[in-house]
Formats: C-alpha cells, sequence, structure tokens
C-alpha cells in the first residue's frame, strides 16, 4: 500500500496496482473515494465513484463509509491485514462515537479537517489508535500541529506501508507533498 498526494486536497493509495483517489470532488484514479460533495461531476469510462455511506468492494479492498456530517462522507479501508480511516469533517463536532467506531480499527488515519485549534486536533486524535496519521488538510500550520501532537512531522513524497510497518507502538506524522 503507497501514499502519494495528487493535489493540496487529494491523495491516491496504490492498491494491488489499482489507484484509490480520495478528496473532495476527485476527478482521477481508477477507484474515487469523494469525501465532500461540493458539486455534481461525473466518472469516466470504467471509474468506480463512491460516495455516501455503505458497504463496497473495489479491486478486493471492503471500504465502509459513513456520514460525517454536513455533506462529508469518511471511509474505512481494509485490505490485507491493513486499515485505513479516511476522516473527513468541518469541525471535530462532526466526529460522533459512531463516526469514531466506523472507522476503527486504523492503522493509518488520514485527515481532512475543515477548522479547528491545535487543541480540538489533539483531542480528535486521541480518539484514534492509528500509529500513522497523515494530515492531508488541515486549518493548521505543521509547527502547531507538532506541538499539541508532540510529534516531529516526517516530511516525504511517498510512504510505503506494510503489516510489517505497524508492528511499532510509536505514532508517526505524516507530510506527504508533491
Amino acid at each position: 500500500m503507497e501514499f502519494t498526494r495528487l493535489t493540496p486536497t487529494e491523495i491516491t493509495i496504490t492498491i494491488n496496482k489499482t489507484n484509490f483517489t480520495i478528496g473532495p470532488d476527485v476527478k482521477a484514479g481508477e477507484v474515487q473515494l469523494v469525501t465532500h460533495h461540493t458539486a455534481e461531476t461525473g466518472s469516466d469510462r470504467n471509474v468506480r465513484r463512491f460516495f455516501g455511506p455503505g458497504e463496497y468492494e473495489a479491486q478486493d479492498v471492503m471500504i465502509d463509509a459513513v456520514d460525517s456530517g454536513d455533506e462529508h462522507v469518511s471511509y474505512h479501508l481494509i485490505e490485507d491485514g491493513v486499515t485505513v480511516a479516511i476522516l473527513s469533517v468541518d469541525s471535530i463536532d462532526g466526529v460522533t462515537d459512531s463516526v469514531v467506531e466506523h472507522l476503527q480499527p486504523a492503522h493509518v488515519l488520514c485527515l481532512w479537517l475543515g477548522k479547528g485549534s491545535g487543541q480540538d486536533l489533539a483531542a480528535l486524535l486521541g480518539r484514534f489508535e492509528s500509529t500513522i496519521i497523515i494530515a492531508v488538510q488541515t486549518p493548521l500550520e505543521l509547527e502547531i500541529i507538532e506541538k499539541e501532537l508532540q510529534l516531529k512531522a516526517e516530511t516525504t513524497s511517498k510512504l510505503k506501508v506494510t503489516s510489517r510497518d505497524l508492528a511499532t507502538e510509536q505514532r508517526r506524522l505524516i507530510v506527504l507533498e508533491k
């Protein structure tokens, strides 16, 4: 499983040579997981496009989608023992216990947060047991995130994750750069 940044608001997770593109109104990737619906867009060719709560399957990857408020959808992906939570919310107020339960367990947490403080972010991440946190889109400067989480960010263009990489309990904060 490999994570890369596509745009400032979108990432791609490559699983079994298939690109799962995630973000608000994505337009690329063989499998598209839309996190925030802002406009009606069409899909090309043989694209699998998901938006809305439900259970899905694409390329042998199990996908559980849950409404996270204000037209946001969050996803839980499971593939080969690695679980990924895609959390998209306008503010932490949208993260109910039900949303957290749907997204657990999650080895990797990819976060889209519309607004909030560093303390809000720390409280939110305290509800997840993820060892890898990818801050895709937040209203906060990186230094504030590092300070609140007491983690030093690792900046990389690609992040490869296998089940062997998850044996550690130590949390990592990842910033994907284009």
